[in-house]
């Protein structure tokens, strides 16, 4: 019965900093993913967010997909086989989205984007998208925010 206790307050304990690492997180990272985290939860409006400033690494275009994207459909929007596409969506869930970042044939960086922190708009999904038209529209609607393209300038 002890041993049940313990396992019980490790295992609670383990999902506790699991969620607290997916919510707060992007205050010690500093991804790209993080950063768009940290905007989204800036506060209610409409803002303007640059990937192209929110990046230090090569890339030429940015590719969101959405949960549960077939290796298929991210090989045709990418372009090219991207081969490590199991190690960066296995395993597929509701709770993020995919953004990968490419330079000519090959994928430089890719994170997972969780889910209205920002969620990414259906028109922007399995889009390629130049560096320098990535500015999009950051919209916070208090409960989930959303990543819309491209922002007024």
């Amino acid at each position: 019965m002890k041993a049940l206790v313990h396992i019980s307050a490790v295992l609670t304990l383990a999902f506790g900093a699991w969620v607290a690492w997916g919510r707060f997180g992007y205050l010690v990272r500093s991804d790209p993913s993080a950063n768009l985290q940290a905007e989204s939860l800036a506060g209610p409006g409409l803002r303007a967010v640059s990937l192209a400033r929110m990046t230090d690494f090569a890339w030429d275009q940015v590719v969101f997909f959405g949960p549960y994207t077939s290796r298929d459909a991210v090989h045709k929007a990418l372009g090219f086989e991207w081969r490590a596409y199991e190690d960066a969506w296995f395993p597929q869930t509701d709770l993020y989205n995919l953004v990968v970042f490419v330079e000519g044939k090959r994928v430089t960086r890719w994170w997972k984007l969780r889910r209205c922190a920002p969620d990414i708009d259906k028109a922007l999904v399995g889009v390629a998208v130049t560096r320098r038209e990535a500015s999009f529209a950051l919209q916070n609607n208090g409960t989930c925010s959303f990543l819309r393209g491209p922002a007024a300038t």
